[in-house]
């Protein structure tokens, strides 16, 4: 199925003082196959060298990031924020430690419209801090009530219309 690149996918990155793995990720998001995205970084209360440290990264690629800044309320809030601030017609999750396979997003796009779903999620891999595999969390399917009660979801693999 040929995607139309049109359609804009808003990537919500809740952001904290992380130092080590956050250029992976972010570079892990700008280098997705499906390029039509806009990244939402909300800077959760950082230290001043962290919120420079992400000013440089969005005036590196400024037409696709955009930072907003709240008071530090823990990730969940950060992730609202910046689903309330999305233009997107579809909403994927990242967190700042983590990095997705290029073609994540253009993956998931093709199952959610081929399949007429509402949100996806996948497996995923564990390394650890030397990028050593240590595990692989297998998704399984679940519909919208099983969701609700449920912890089996790697956030960063989400995506939802």
């Amino acid at each position: 199925m040929e995607l139309e690149k049109k359609e804009l996918i808003s990537v919500i990155i809740p952001f904290y003082n992380e130092d080590i793995y956050f250029e992976e990720c972010l570079n892990s998001v700008l280098n997705q196959t499906y390029s039509n995205l806009e990244i939402i970084i909300i800077n959760d209360g950082s230290d001043e060298k962290f919120l420079k440290k992400l000013y440089y990264f969005q005036k590196k690629d400024h037409e696709k990031i955009k930072i907003l800044n709240k008071k530090n309320g823990g990730v969940s809030s950060a992730r609202n924020y910046g689903v309330m601030e999305s233009k997107g017609n579809y909403i994927a999750f990242i967190d700042a430690d983590d990095v997705w396979l290029p073609t994540k997003i253009e993956n998931q796009l093709n199952l959610l419209k081929k399949k007429k779903l509402n949100f996806i999620h996948s497996s995923y891999l564990i390394v650890d801090e030397n990028e050593k595999f240590i595990g692989k969390f297998l998704a399984r399917d679940l519909n919208y009530n099983q969701l609700l009660n449920s912890c089996d979801v790697g956030l960063s693999t989400v995506m939802i219309e």
